[in-house]
């Protein structure tokens, strides 16, 4: 009796990490799974801020309570000395 092993029954974390969906095959499902929810979301982003309208000339005067002026300004006669 010297020569027999014993069996002993694989450890739980041992024997799933011999198979080959839980070493390659879950975490691909679960990249694509989440993924497609994240990119979802962020998808979302492009369809809220498509919505928002610029503002006009006149909602800026009221805004900051000031008319804003209608020539262009020119940098070299704003540095002349």
């Amino acid at each position: 009796m010297a020569g027999t092993a014993r069996y002993a029954p694989p450890k739980p974390k041992q024997h799933w990490m011999r198979r080959p969906f839980f070493k390659f095959g879950l975490p691909f499902m679960l990249t694509v799974i989440g993924g497609s929810f994240w990119l979802r979301d962020f998808a979302q982003l492009r369809y809220t801020f498509r919505t928002k309208r610029t503002v006009t000339k006149e909602e800026m005067e009221k805004m900051i309570g000031m008319p804003m002026s209608g020539k262009k300004m020119d940098p070299h006669e704003e540095l002349k000395v």
